[in-house]
């Protein structure tokens, strides 16, 4: 017994044990169905092919020591292999493992990876927590715990982007790593997580650079030590190190951000304000979270999460460090800017709310420890905020009396009245196993609330082991038209999934095959083909899918090199494209064209860039295909194949007379 009691008081034991039954709550239904973790869009679109890939990448590299080929054609229109992928493999460290495994079992890895991620992000909290407040009782620690692991982004990142994950291991550290060398003075263990930090991902590594920066400003603040010279030094070099030390793949990361599709958009998209359902949808987010995220806005806070933020502003000057963070939150959740800029000065997101989970719960913490200090204000309150957020969701919900977020409310309803009599009853220890056991109810139904569906095929997000098996092995079957030298030739493989699902583009997928399919479905993409593709005006084209489909064009396909077409039966067929009523591929019929170009030719003329300008979308197609387009050039020639483009009217109505130009008005969400 004796021995039992000394097992149970190990902190780290008790929370793998109850990780464990949560974490059994989240995801063994996923298992039991044969449900896989990956979800129909960027999951098996981007995540998935990528990790696949990444695999034979890193088996050549280990086993028979060769190198990826810099520049690879099966991306897109060709892209460099280090810039992709350093988004979603290179340095992501939980992506090395697979080497070691079969492509049969990468599905099992993948899945298991996510649950794997969750648990070090609780570890690195518990750690982090346990050196910040040493005092702290093993029955505060655990439900900060767990309300740092399961909150809305994380219920929405598990799923839709295991990679994001990541930075809920490396935050908490990266911040106490940072306190230890201002307070030791020893630099080892900050360059090592500042090199750990800048290696796994250079957009969350902004982010959580300003979170750091934040708390050492905080620091120099509360220690008064901002003329500390050597200090400033100090972690100057500490910080510099680390920086140089991932530089091999965060220099070529930063080339490509900086040329991407991405750059130079407007500061969050011109916004000034966001829309009015969003800033009702706000009060609401503190204790539930929406399916799909308000501009990133996810949300989701446990109860006593929520309370220990009230409680904090309620004794200012007591937290005055946690309440200025508070603070610059709200804040920045009211201005489409502040999210914007943490987004690397692009469109408002606010990815970076998963940081503000660290001082929530470390607060979470000293707020059990003072549960005799509240007082009927305080409980008031709770009791205020409760009722404005429950009105917040019963309004995003249109009113309706069968609220999808009745249980978020009734949980909170029943941890106040736990608080309330665990106050009263302090040395009761039932109250507080009662207390831990509602915060891990509470949380298991943050995470599960948005995926009730997901074990259902006909109604789920997410995709059937079955179905990830068979598009798998069923990118073998795509064969390149050039079999003696497959590097040469190119394809366009239509949306795999068809109609099955209808909101997964799938388009990395034929990156498993021997084909070079022309689309490519990844963050970061060359903002010079994605000018091409606008100035020609190719809808569908986006900064994630630049090539798109090409709009089914039948020159610019040509013109690319696009020998065959894999089509589903509901797709437009090009002009030159015939049927190849031999080949049937994943239910895709073959279409190929005599009329192709090879990847390498000669054309005939040379076209002036200011000539080509001024030029329709039609007239710089027609161009592209017998001339090259000089920049810099005074007088260039003229396109013969373009002299021979005729323009005619659109009818889109046949009781009305054509026009030559039609004007669309696109109305869509405000996000």
């Amino acid at each position: 017994m004796t021995a039992l009691k000394r097992y149970w008081k190990n902190i780290y034991l008790l929370y793998s044990i109850l990780f464990l039954l949560v974490a059994a709550a989240v995801f063994v239904p996923y298992f039991v169905t044969g449900t896989s973790l990956i979800w129909q869009s960027d999951g098996i679109a981007q995540h998935f092919p990528a990790l696949v890939d990444w695999r034979v990448t890193l088996r050549q590299l280990l086993f028979d020591h060769i190198w990826p080929a810099q520049w690879q054609w099966r991306l897109g229109l060709g892209a460099d292999y280090l810039q992709t992928f350093s988004y979603y493999t290179l340095g992501d460290i939980f992506t090395y493992g697979v080497a070691f495994v079969s492509q049969d079992h990468v599905l099992a890895y993948y899945n298991c990876s996510v649950i794997v991620r969750l648990f070090l992000a609780g570890l690195s909290f518990l750690f982090v927590a346990r050196q910040f407040i040493p005092r702290a009782p093993h029955w505060s620690l655990i439900p900060a715990t767990f309300s740092y692991i399961f909150f809305g982004y994380t219920a929405f990142a598990a799923f839709e982007h295991p990679f994001f994950l990541n930075p809920l291991i490396i935050f908490p550290l990266l911040i106490w790593s940072l306190n230890r060398l201002l307070v030791t003075h020893k630099t080892f263990l900050f360059t090592i997580i500042v090199t750990w930090t800048l290696w796994n991902n250079f957009y969350f590594a902004f982010m959580m650079a300003l979170g750091a920066l934040l708390f050492w400003l905080g620091y120099l603040y509360a220690t008064r030590s901002w003329f500390n010279w050597t200090q400033h030094l100090r972690l100057l070099v500490a910080t510099g190190i680390g920086t140089l030390m991932p530089m091999v793949l965060l220099l070529p990361s930063l080339i490509s951000v900086l040329d991407s599709a991405r750059s130079g958009k407007t500061l969050a998209n011109g916004l000034i304000l966001y829309p009015a359902y969003y800033y009702f949808g706000l009060p609401g987010n503190l204790i539930a979270n929406f399916a799909t995220p308000d501009f990133w806005v996810t949300g989701g806070f446990s109860a006593l999460a929520v309370f220990a933020v009230i409680y904090a502003l309620r004794h200012w000057h007591e937290y005055k460090t946690f309440n200025w963070v508070f603070i610059l939150v709200g804040v920045g959740l009211l201005l489409p800017a502040f999210a914007g800029i943490l987004n690397g000065f692009s469109s408002p997101s606010n990815r970076w709310l998963f940081m503000i989970s660290l001082p929530v719960n470390l607060m979470m913490i000293h707020f059990l420890q003072h549960l005799r200090r509240l007082t009927l204000r305080d409980y008031t309150w709770f009791a205020i905020v409760g009722v404005i957020a429950s009105l917040s969701l019963f309004i995003m919900s249109d009113f309706s009396l069968n609220s999808r977020f009745s249980p978020m409310i009734a949980l909170y309803a029943i941890s106040l009245l736990l608080i309330w009599s665990l106050q009263h009853h302090p040395t009761q220890p039932g109250l507080k196993a009662l207390l831990i056991a509602v915060v891990l109810l509470n949380v298991t139904f943050i995470t599960n609330r948005n995926h009730t569906n997901n074990t259902n095929p006909a109604t789920s997000d997410m995709l059937s082991e079955r179905s990830i098996n068979k598009l798998l092995h069923g990118q073998r079957d795509y064969l390149p038209e050039n079999t003696a030298n497959p590097s040469f030739s190119r394809v366009y493989i239509d949306n795999q999934l068809g109609n099955a699902t209808g909101i997964a583009p799938t388009t990395n997928l034929p990156i498993l095959s021997q084909t070079n399919n022309i689309e490519s479905y990844w963050s970061v993409q060359n903002k010079a083909v994605n000018t091409m593709m606008q100035r020609l005006q190719i809808a569908g084209s986006s900064p994630n899918d630049i090539t798109s489909n090409l709009d089914n064009r039948n020159i610019l396909m040509n013109v690319l090199g696009v020998k065959t077409r894999y089509q589903n039966s509901s797709t437009m067929t090009p002009n030159s494209y015939e049927q190849n009523a031999n080949v049937s591929v994943n239910h895709q019929t073959a279409f190929t064209s005599s009329d192709s170009y090879p990847l390498v030719y000669l054309p005939k003329y040379t076209v002036a860039a200011k000539d080509y300008g001024p030029m329709t979308a039609t007239e710089k197609e027609a161009t592209l295909a017998d001339s090259v387009v000089v920049p810099g050039m005074r007088a260039g020639q003229s396109s013969a194949f373009a002299k021979q483009i005729v323009s005619g009217v659109i009818r889109t109505d046949q009781t009305k007379s054509g026009q030559t130009s039609l004007h669309y008005h696109y109305k869509t969400h405000a996000s």
